[in-house]
């Protein structure tokens, strides 16, 4: 058992572990299409992630920043891969995104985001807002710019 005590105020006890998995790191954020990654070029600092794990919850932020497609399919999804840890695999679950373009060829007035699917290190970029509802971005909306990302998902501990 174990106490934890603020100003010697309130106490609490607990017979659980406290903190035992912190974690803090970078990762490459890969661009892909629906295949996975692929041979798009990036620009000068256009590949950045970082991350703290605190148990199973982990706090990510990063950019992807793209010169040139590559041999991306324009027409599929656009998805950023790599992602440090596998998200839990739990059925009808996915983590939300929140995520900024800029130079992307998406409507004005749209927002964009991700979804993050269970048991999965890729995350599903979305364009929400337009007449048509909320989409998978394609590779032609992203234009060959750039997406910063954040948010936070759930891993097995």
């Amino acid at each position: 058992s174990a106490s934890t005590c603020a100003n010697s105020v309130a106490c609490v006890t607990t017979t659980q572990e406290l903190l035992d998995d912190y974690e803090e790191g970078t990762w490459t954020p890969t661009l892909g299409d629906n295949g996975g990654p692929d041979d798009a070029t990036y620009n000068a600092n256009g590949q950045k992630g970082f991350y703290t794990k605190i148990g199973n919850a982990v706090i990510i932020y990063g950019l992807v920043s793209i010169d040139s497609n590559g041999s991306l399919t324009t027409s599929e999804g656009a998805y950023i891969h790599g992602f440090p840890f596998t998200s839990q695999n739990i059925a009808n679950s996915e983590e939300r995104f929140f995520a900024g373009l800029q130079a992307a060829a998406v409507t004005a007035g749209n927002a964009a985001g991700g979804n993050l699917d269970q048991n999965t290190t890729r995350l599903r970029l979305r364009v929400m807002g337009d007449t048509s509802g909320e989409h998978t971005m394609t590779i032609t909306e992203l234009n060959q710019g750039t997406v910063r990302f954040s948010g936070t998902y759930h891993v097995t501990a």
